[in-house]
């Protein structure tokens, strides 16, 4: 099997165990100096950026839908269109998220997921979403509080693991 086509085989391994809800096994794909990079969530790099998958599957909807499609790959570098159906709110989310991805030893060592905040917020918090949601004042408090939820999650998970 060449490189591109087992780095193609590693993107539909990492969406086949996110949409089973398996994060153990999507972690395992990520490199230890993995940088993962989110609208929401920003940049995280290694622990932080696994923390972010932690964080989702245990607070987010246990009943989200993960599709995916469109899986593109060389020797470094691919992609992936992906689809989140969720439940946000009491909300029905609908969020369309265009993946890149780098490749070091078999590993992924950089993701980035790319979608539009503004569409995002419409369906989260509704007519506030769709009047305001554009803004950089709205878009900065979305994504203080994401990245106040997940350091608070990593300072548990740090808590815990010390007790």
């Amino acid at each position: 099997m060449q490189l591109a086509e087992k780095n193609q085989e590693l993107i539909r391994c990492f969406y086949t165990a996110f949409a089973n809800r398996d994060v153990e096994t999507m972690l395992s794909y990520y490199h230890e100096n993995v940088v993962y990079e989110d609208v929401g969530f920003g940049i995280q790099k290694e622990e932080n950026a696994k923390a972010v998958w932690l964080y989702l599957m245990e607070n987010g909807d246990k009943n989200a839908e993960i599709t995916f499609s469109n899986i593109q790959a060389d020797n470094l570098s691919g992609s992936v269109k992906w689809n989140a159906n969720y439940k946000f709110n009491n909300r029905k989310i609908e969020n369309h998220i265009s993946a890149t991805f780098h490749f070091r030893n078999g590993k992924i060592i950089y993701h980035k997921d790319d979608y539009s905040l503004w569409k995002w917020s419409q369906q989260a918090f509704g007519i506030v979403g769709y009047l305001i949601g554009w803004s950089l004042l709205f878009q900065w408090l979305i994504r203080w509080q994401m990245r106040r939820f997940l350091k608070n999650f990593i300072e548990n998970l740090s808590d815990n693991s010390q007790t």
